[in-house]
């Protein structure tokens, strides 16, 4: 299914599985009666597909064909068709969201790559690739892949299905396990990246049954990852198509008035065109130089993208007219020699000659590019290679698949993949957290690179900015913790000297050596020499940084008020590592040492922790209650409290309930000390059978006439310095505290009964919400009593 992410994170996720693209399961066999693009298909989808006695689908029957193409065996494509049928019949319950049974999108998949390579096993896992994901309920597992298919197939179907939702705790983190998961398959087995390519493909040409807001977050990951890999593999044609459909969704008014510039010129491109490919046939043919000649159309994101990079308009582009001369046979010389007939006939800028063939790219790209002033005085750019260089252009990684003899043998592939070598080291030896790694792996995919030689002619392949030092640290880590000296092309050079194509690059190391120096991180730029200098000396200086952090929490749980609570236990920490992404406490100890993480934060992070247990328990003493020897008796006129109209009542509040000016109040006539005054809401009031007549309506005066004690308890930590931060916080309110009582609880928590002289409700309620704001104030709530 398509695959899922965030558009703000714009990162990846190799996860197959988007619930957006499929409607879920129908119950049983499918009996939708829509026809699924007529020309392709020409089926109804109330049939059995898994069934062997039904035939095979058109789609399929291309993809087998493609098959013979190759020259598989017939045995070989009965594993591509058993696929089908166990893919179509654990699928049945499924549909996408433009109305398809949804076996078709894993058919699709494989005849992607059909296009590309005729290998059975990888066809099959292609077909099968969403079975582990999509149909456990089906009982499809691993284990029954292997038998009944090929260990080689599972392991390629488990390579691109995502981790499960419970194995992470957020989107991110999925996104990063899931794309470490997809990694490390495709290093062990480079099919596994060609399939995941195939399935974004064709997930990218469905897009339009999607809501806007997830074609825009997939688009923006398809530029982000999936074209970058597969730039990195060499796979022009696949890497075109992904850019132009995210082109699509991403920019869609620039998309179409491109696509209508583009349009509008073709009737004039065309006609050029086909002069420039007369005219250079023509001259080839003389010559007796077999070769094919045809023009080449730029993808739309690639001339946007320059108009863009270089502020250019759309007639200021000079390389709309293009033509491609494939050479048959594999003779480079030929090239050359194509090269030199052509600037003899046309005018050429020299400025953009480019020899890829002597200097190929990073990903193994080869041709000669030159621009000449070809018909009509217009700009014409040529592109001149050999039938293997045009099969490795257009197909990359994939093309070696078509010139070996047998699968077994990946050496060149594997010279191919040093970059996600490279990627891999430094995830193992930084062990970034989610966000950086995913941050990294998009850096790492996007940097552009230089070829330099050692001195036996070895091609090395850098980042672009590397120095002696990046080149030493690729030869081997201790060659790049030893060298002392470089030389560049037979000169002496310093070791940030930046590196160039074509340079031929030699090291001096010096015996006994084995520490970089620190400065070299100010210069390097691959990946793998920084974490490897960053290594040496994390490794070094480690004792001293542990020590240093254990020294420095101790110093802030002091700083805090906080050490009675002993909050920085060996047990309290250990519970921390996973939140900070680390694997033991002595890592915790020296992340702080260093200045990684701060001693606040982790002692923040252990009382946010503290007060979150306790708030769950809420296993706290309760206070003793408290004695006021403060009277609260009086004339009903003194307190401001109007009962039945009169004013010159003998009355008393309450202790019960405390009332302040403002609480809703009902007077209570006593047998003795004549009315008591209770809030509404009082216990007392309300659980008591009361006799009929003894409950008086009162009210408060406009304004108060006096000033009430009011009761507030509150829960805190009990840390050093809480009670003056309580109190001057009243005091700084304009309040005085009339009394206090504290109570310890064994959890190192206190309850405090707090009574303050207000002259209202709103006061207090003040006052209250003061409180609350103090750290390590845990509640704070109206006490019912005194």
């Amino acid at each position: 299914m398509t695959d899922s992410a965030s558009h703000q994170a714009a990162a990846p996720d190799p996860g197959t599985s988007d619930p957006d693209q499929t409607s879920g399961p129908s119950n049983g066999v499918h009996k939708h009666k829509k026809k699924i693009d007529a020309a392709q298909f020409e089926v109804s989808t109330e049939i059995d597909l898994w069934d062997p006695q039904h035939p095979l689908p058109p789609m399929l029957t291309q993809l087998i064909d493609n098959l013979v193409r190759f020259g598989v065996s017939t045995a070989d494509q009965e594993l591509v068709v058993a696929a089908f049928r166990y893919a179509a019949e654990k699928h049945r319950k499924h549909i996408r969201k433009d109305g398809t049974p949804y076996i078709f999108h894993p058919l699709e998949v494989a005849k992607i790559i059909s296009d590309y390579i005729g290998d059975p096993e990888m066809l099959a896992a292609a077909i099968l690739h969403d079975t582990l994901e999509d149909c456990k309920d089906e009982g499809v597992t691993f284990d029954e892949l292997s038998s009944r298919f090929t260990p080689d197939v599972a392991r390629m179907v488990d390579g691109v299905t995502k981790l499960s939702k419970m194995q992470a705790t957020d989107a991110t983190e999925r996104m990063a396990e899931s794309t470490k998961k997809m990694l490390y398959a495709m290093a062990q087995d480079i099919r596994v990246l060609l399939i995941k390519l195939a399935d974004r493909l064709h997930n990218m040409r469905t897009l339009e049954h999607l809501r806007q807001e997830r074609q825009q977050a997939i688009s923006q990951e398809t530029l982000d990852f999936y074209a970058p890999l597969a730039h990195r593999l060499g796979m022009h044609r696949l890497k075109s198509e992904l850019e132009d459909q995210a082109f699509k969704y991403l920019f869609p008014t620039d998309y179409r008035q491109l696509s209508e510039q583009v349009a509008m010129k073709r009737g004039d491109r065309d006609r050029i065109i086909t002069e420039a490919v007369s005219a250079v046939k023509t001259l080839l043919n003389e010559r007796g130089i077999a070769c094919s000649v045809k023009g080449r159309a730029k993808h739309l994101y690639s001339i946007w993208k320059k108009m863009e990079r270089d502020a250019l308009t759309f007639d200021q582009l000079y390389d709309l007219y293009a033509l491609r001369v494939v050479i048959a046979g594999d003779d480079e010389g030929d090239c050359y020699r194509v090269l030199g007939l052509i600037h003899a006939v046309w005018q050429p800028i020299y400025e953009k000659l480019k020899d890829y063939i002597g200097r190929p790219k990073s990903n193994g790209y080869q041709s000669l590019h030159t621009v000449v002033i070809g018909p009509e005085g217009r700009p014409l750019e040529v592109q001149i290679r050999t039938e293997k260089m045009d099969k490795l252009a257009e197909y990359g990684i994939a093309a070696h698949f078509l010139y070996k003899e047998n699968r077994g043998g990946f050496s060149e592939i594997d010279q191919k993949l040093n970059w996600l070598r490279n990627l891999l080291d430094w995830e193992q030896e930084e062990q970034p957290g989610a966000e950086k790694y995913m941050e990294g792996l998009k850096t790492n995919l996007i940097t552009e690179e230089v070829l330099v030689f050692t001195p036996k002619g070895d091609v090395m392949s850098l980042p672009v900015g590397s120095t002696p030092i990046d080149f030493a640290f690729h030869v081997h880590t201790d060659v790049g913790y030893s060298t002392r000296q470089a030389m560049v092309n037979g000169k002496v050079v310093p070791l940030n000297t930046r590196l160039n194509n074509g340079d031929i690059v030699e090291v001096f190391t010096k015996k006994g050596a084995k520490a970089p120096s620190r400065d070299w991180l100010s210069f390097v730029k691959s990946g793998r020499a920084a974490s490897k200098i960053r290594a040496y000396y994390k490794k070094l200086d480690f004792d001293v940084n542990v020590a240093s952090g254990k020294e420095d929490l101790a110093k802030e749980e002091k700083r805090a008020g906080l050490v009675n609570l002993r909050l920085l236990s060996e047990a309290s920490l250990r519970k921390l590592l996973p939140d900070l992404e680390l694997k033991n406490l002595e890592s915790l100890y020296a992340a702080v040492g260093r200045g990684d993480i701060s001693p606040k934060q982790v002692v923040d992070l252990l009382r946010q922790r503290y007060i979150k247990e306790l708030k769950s328990r809420q296993s706290v003493a309760k206070s003793e209650g408290i004695t006021s020897r403060i009277s609260l008796a009086g004339t009903a006129g003194s307190f401001g409290v109007i009962i039945d109209g009169l004013a010159d009542l003998t009355i008393h509040l309450s202790r019960c309930c405390m009332p302040v000016h403002g609480d809703p109040i009902v007077g209570y006539v006593t047998k003795d000390k004549g009315v008591a005054i209770h809030r509404a809401e009082c216990h007392t009031i309300q659980s008591r059978q009361i006799e009929e007549g003894r409950l008086l309506p009162a009210q408060w005066s406009e304004k108060p006439m006096a000033v009430f004690l009011g009761s507030l308890d509150l829960w805190v930590l009990d840390r050093v310095g809480l009670l003056s931060d309580v109190t001057a916080t009243v005091a700084d309110a304009q309040v005085s505290v009339a009394g206090l009582k504290i109570t310890l609880a064994k959890d190192k928590t206190a309850r405090m009964r707090l009574r303050v002289q207000v002259r209202s409700v709103e006061e207090l309620q003040r006052v209250q919400r003061r409180l609350l704001r103090i750290p390590d104030v845990l509640e704070v709530k109206r006490a019912t009593g005194m």
